[in-house]
């Protein structure tokens, strides 16, 4: 499981709730969407996104299943960037339920996030600001482009 987590710097602990589950106990399928968005709010908080002047939209997302998660479960959110664009860039997550020393994949996500001006309605270029921000943050070396 480690390496599955060795180029991930950022962990989110994923509340869950009883709203979040469905008629055979676990959570709902639609509810990671949810849980994605949360993640990566905390991470681009994390890495100091200036929502004041660079909006951005979620373009794709991807998302595997791998185990279902169960109310009890304590459950985490590892997300990094992954590739890095000129007007976009690629998150990738990994959903995990975690008791002491064992960590079991939930799932596993991607969402490319776009570059968006909300006044114009036109994508823009993610500043070099955000890049560096995230690049520091995650360690990622910028060579994987779009």
């Amino acid at each position: 499981m480690n390496e599955l987590l060795q180029n991930f710097y950022f962990k989110y602990p994923l509340p869950l709730r009883w709203s979040d589950m469905d008629a055979l106990g676990h959570v709902n399928n639609a509810v990671y969407l949810t849980y994605l968005e949360e993640a990566r709010t905390h991470y681009l908080a994390a890495v100091d996104w200036d929502w004041e002047k660079f909006g951005l939209i979620v373009a794709r997302v991807e998302l595997d299943y791998r185990m279902p998660l169960f109310v009890q479960d304590q459950a985490f959110v590892y997300v990094r960037c992954s590739k890095m664009g000129t007007k976009s860039f690629e998150l990738s997550y990994n959903l995990t339920k975690e008791k002491d020393t064992d960590i079991q994949l939930v799932a596993q996500a991607m969402t490319v996030m776009v570059g968006f001006d909300y006044q114009t309605q036109r994508t823009i270029s993610i500043p070099d600001v955000a890049k560096n921000n995230i690049e520091t943050h995650d360690r990622l070396a910028l060579a994987d482009k779009y």
